[in-house]
């Protein structure tokens, strides 16, 4: 919360007095979280060591199907993407990047059975992580797998087609939005060389949105956590005093 942003919520105002976060617990399973790059896995372990400071129990859990689930979100956004995109690419094929083509040609190749096998494997990961809350409050993962790649110059006129890169950046990602569940990042460090800021993604059960951002405050209000201004940033105050 920035009090001198006019346009921001007073969290204070919205989630009440605070309990602090103590009895929090907090699932990590560890096969994955450590799937993420050295660099941002040491950043997010280093997060939840605060965090235990601050009273917060972790909890070793497994959650099976991550990767099915990973693969049947693929399944869905493509199709749907494809169906809806797909008259824009015939109309407008030269307007369009070559990994928003790739992305749409690759729906169009799933059938519908593949498609209900999807959202049945859905179905199944929203079970699965009902029964994990039961033990849960929240889930910690990395926000993202790896850095993220830079964008060279020789890029800017077509782009270009990273799937590994993009599949590692969003592997943590994925999960609560295939399930329909809420999940907040927040920065907890920086890389060391890219400088890039590191987040800590906290996911919780349905409809527990004002946990996250109570949680959120906490952690961000404790003063355990660097804050560094980018180098680049912009004022949207600014655009007030304009208008």
């Amino acid at each position: 919360f920035d009090p001198s942003n006019s346009e921001a919520l007073s969290l204070k105002g919205l989630l009440g007095q605070s309990s602090g976060l103590a009895a929090l617990k907090v699932g990590v399973y560890w096969e994955w979280f450590e799937k993420a790059d050295p660099e941002n896995v040491a950043i997010c372990k280093h997060a939840l060591k605060q965090l235990q400071s601050l009273g917060v129990e972790l909890k070793e859990i497994r959650i099976p199907e991550v990767e099915e689930s990973r693969k049947a979100l693929l399944v869905t956004i493509l199709t749907e993407l494809s169906s809806l995109l797909k008259v824009d690419l015939d109309k407008h094929f030269e307007d369009i990047g070559a990994e928003a083509k790739l992305a749409i040609a690759l729906g169009l190749q799933f059938s519908g059975v593949e498609v209900i096998n999807a959202l049945k494997q859905r179905t199944r990961i929203t079970a699965i992580l009902n029964a994990i809350f039961d033990e849960v409050d929240l889930i910690a993962t990395p926000t993202t797998g790896c850095d993220i790649p830079k964008i060279t110059p020789d890029l800017y006129p077509y782009g270009k087609i990273d799937a590994q890169s993009t599949g590692a950046i969003e592997q943590y990602t994925t999960l609560a939005s295939f399930a329909g569940i809420p999940a907040i990042s927040i920065p907890v460090g920086f890389r060391e060389e890219s400088k890039i800021p590191v987040g800590l993604q906290l996911i919780a059960p349905m409809f527990q949105e004002k946990l996250l951002l109570q949680v959120a405050w906490e952690i961000e209000s404790s003063g355990k956590f660097p804050l560094r201004k980018p180098a680049i940033w912009f004022d949207f105050d600014l655009l007030n005093e304009e208008n």
